[in-house]
């Protein structure tokens, strides 16, 4: 039974935490597109790859408890699931709140005259948008990288298990 707990923890690992990590980095290119529906998108597959990866924690949490070798208390496994669940948190609270706000302020950019289309009815008010559209690119790139870094991490500390047995 643990070999097959085991290889399913595994298994979801490489299928599910590779999206949950990468997929944030689409926003960007809604940012880029000043495409307010698609960061709202990403947002929303964000939030849900960020999710879907507890299947992982559970499974995690299974092989522990039919583990005659490891326990929640073996170093490595308590850093894993720290750095575990603050990649969890910035996916699923940090990145879609950002994006969420994002898409709004391209929205706030790109707000038309009825005048003129495709104009701003307040250029300095499109200019302050436009800019924090750039700010928030930073702000996901940044915390989209250290997702993906953390991520990366516990996979390093889930094969080569340092720290003690």
């Amino acid at each position: 039974m643990y070999r097959f707990v085991v290889t399913m923890h595994v298994l979801a690992a490489v299928l599910l935490t590779g999206p949950a990590a990468v997929i944030p980095f689409l926003a960007v290119r809604g940012l880029a597109q000043r495409d307010a529906e698609q960061i709202r998108r990403v947002a929303k597959r964000t939030l849900q790859l960020g999710a879907v990866t507890l299947v992982i924690a559970a499974f995690g949490v299974l092989a522990l408890n039919s583990s005659d070798t490891y326990r929640f208390g073996t170093p490595w496994v308590t850093i894993s699931i720290t750095v575990y669940v603050i990649a969890l948190l910035i996916d699923v609270a940090a990145l879609p709140a950002i994006m969420s706000r994002a898409a709004r302020h391209v929205e706030e950019a790109h707000t038309a005259s009825p005048e003129v289309a495709d104009t701003p009815d307040d250029p300095a008010a499109a200019a302050l948008a436009g800019a924090r559209v750039d700010q928030h690119r930073g702000r996901l790139l940044a915390l989209g990288g250290l997702a993906l870094v953390l991520y990366a991490l516990v996979a390093v500390l889930m094969a080569a298990k340092p720290f003690g047995e």
